[in-house]
C-alpha cells in the first residue's frame, strides 16, 4: 500500500505480464499520464481502481 504515493515525477509506467494485483493507494496522488499494460488487469482512465494508477492517465496501451 502507498508504494508510490505522491510520486509526481512518475509520468509513465509499464505493468509486467505477471502482475495480478495493485494494492489500494499504491499510486494515489501520482500524475501518471502513460500506462503500458502487459498485465491482465483491465484499467480505465480516470478510475481509482488498482491503486488509482489510471486516475490521471491520458493513454493506456494494452500490450499483448
Amino acid at each position: 500500500e502507498d508504494a508510490f504515493y505522491d510520486c509526481r515525477q512518475l509520468n509513465e509506467v509499464t505493468l509486467g505480464s505477471g502482475l495480478e494485483e495493485i494494492k489500494t493507494g499504491a499510486f494515489e496522488d501520482c500524475q501518471i499520464k502513460i500506462i503500458n499494460n502487459k498485465s491482465s488487469l483491465v484499467l480505465t482512465k480516470g478510475s481509482n481502481n488498482y491503486g488509482a494508477i489510471a486516475k490521471n492517465a491520458q493513454t493506456i496501451n494494452q500490450i499483448e
